[in-house]
């Protein structure tokens, strides 16, 4: 008899491409469990006594994926196994070692949310979460991420969802998603934990 797991659903994607939309709407709609990977990288810059900024966040997001990508899940594992839901919404990661480890908590599911350079941009100009953000600064970042195993994601990714329109086409596409994932993997006889 196979063994009940949890089914991951792991959110990928550019920075200013919805995924952190794309997680609340799954998290909501499906009463599921969500974890960032950003939590981890802001517990750090906090743990080492330092302020909150794009260069603290950077710094401790370039340490743990220089060869630690296995302590950010390893922090995240212990809450992801107890979550009390049947599915998990693992959103942020992006080296494909983090994507590997989640195997080992349940069934993985790769979703690449897109938009278009221009559209995340304006979204991130506007979200203006650090102060000096320049379109320059956005360039750079996304090249970095791809380079950093981001871009071999993308490419493996099991369902792709475009996102250049409105919030509410968005949650309808990602609620359409969701339903044919939980049915695709129901019929495939994946038992999913209750």
């Amino acid at each position: 008899m196979q063994k009940p797991k949890k089914l991951i659903l792991c959110i990928i994607g550019l920075p200013g491409a919805g995924k952190t939309t794309v997680a609340g709407i799954i998290r909501k709609k499906f009463s599921a469990c969500l974890f960032e990977s950003g939590d981890v990288i802001r517990e750090e810059v906090r743990r080492r006594g330092l302020r909150y900024t794009k260069e603290n966040d950077r710094k401790i997001a370039e340490w743990f994926h220089a060869g630690r990508e296995r302590l950010i899940i390893s922090r995240l594992s212990d809450r992801m196994k107890t979550c009390g839901g049947k599915i998990i919404v693992a959103e942020g990661f992006f080296a494909p070692e983090e994507i590997s480890m989640l195997g080992n908590i349940g069934k993985t599911v790769l979703i690449a949310v897109a938009a278009p350079s221009a559209v995340r941009y304006r979204r991130e100009m506007l979200r203006r979460r650090f102060s000096g953000e320049s379109e320059k600064y956005l360039r750079e970042r996304d090249r970095r991420e791809l380079s950093e195993g981001l871009g071999k994601l993308l490419k493996k990714s099991d369902y792709k969802l475009p996102n250049s329109t409105t919030r509410k086409e968005l949650e309808r596409r990602t609620v359409a998603l969701a339903k044919k994932i939980l049915e695709k993997e129901s019929s495939a006889g994946t038992k999913i934990m209750k």
